[in-house]
């Protein structure tokens, strides 16, 4: 699974440096925003999905 890659469509600092400190950062791609309308394009990149609508990470526990 070397050649797994994440696509995630959000950028917060916590998860860049999550992803770092896992050994991850060169596997994980951080999108930013991607308007509703380009989506689709996105989506058409992947192999698989895992769409998590809402979601509340707390780090600290």
């Amino acid at each position: 699974m070397n050649d797994l890659k994440w696509l995630v469509y959000l950028r917060q600092a916590v998860l860049v440096q999550l992803s770092s400190d896992l050994g991850m950062s060169d596997r994980v791609i951080f999108s930013g925003f991607v308007p509703t309308e380009d989506l689709v394009l996105h989506y058409r990149l992947v192999d698989g999905l895992r769409k998590i609508s809402c979601c509340v990470f707390n780090l600290n526990e």
